[in-house]
């Protein structure tokens, strides 16, 4: 019934058809078998969390938002909202949707459980967390909220430490600021952690801002 559950939410959790849910959870069984086992377990779960949670129309499975809240549903409004109207909304606004995303995303959905239409889900949101950092940051750095960018920055690299742009954009910022020696520990925090985990070395624009911050240190 979890396992339901799970495939629901990875899935959108809005009208998900009944083949889709057996081919996830019951790969391989005759497709007679996997729809009674699908039925039984659907049974389960309204046990769990009511029957109304979970509305079946059309062989359809769809979670009623007037029962349910997902925290993916919010998370994912929440990077619409962002993506649709950041050349709009004040910076106030702005800080307290990133702060709203950073509560809902709160890490790698399911991070314990590695089944295939779990990690397919995990990377989709891992995706638009990843762009919604880099939205926020660069929003704060254009506007001259250069503390706010660097604070985005760090929980970029914090997600994806081989993000080589979120380092050229903490760099842009201590640049900006006139700290080079802080800008300087970021590009050996770079290269080390891509001389680690790829073999390469950072690429000519990441270098660049690193000479850009020796001469200002000079």
């Amino acid at each position: 019934a979890l396992d339901l559950l799970k495939a629901l939410v990875a899935y959108g959790g809005r009208e998900v058809s009944e083949q889709k849910l057996c081919d996830a959870l019951w790969p391989g069984t005759e497709a007679d078998d996997a729809r009674v086992s699908l039925k039984i377990t659907l049974h389960r779960l309204r046990g769990l969390i009511g029957h109304e949670a979970i509305t079946l129309r059309e062989s359809k499975l769809t979670l009623d938002p007037r029962i349910c809240w997902v925290d993916t549903w919010g998370f994912e409004r929440a990077v619409n909202r962002l993506t649709a109207t950041a050349n709009t909304l004040s910076a106030n606004e702005i800080a307290r949707l990133g702060e709203r995303m950073l509560a809902l995303y709160g890490g790698s959905f399911l991070g314990d459980d590695e089944q295939a239409f779990t990690l397919s889900a995990r990377e989709r949101l891992r995706g638009k967390w990843m762009h919604a950092i880099a939205a926020l940051a660069g929003r704060f750095q254009h506007d001259g909220a250069h503390d706010q960018a660097i604070a985005w920055y760090e929980r970029g690299i914090e997600v994806d430490p081989l993000a080589e742009s979120f380092y050229r954009g903490l760099m842009r910022a201590y640049h900006t600021l006139h700290r080079p020696a802080e800008g300087l520990g970021v590009y050996q925090r770079c290269k080390k952690t891509l001389a680690t985990e790829l073999k390469v070395v950072p690429s000519p624009e990441t270098e660049t801002l690193a000479q850009a911050l020796q001469s200002l240190g000079s």
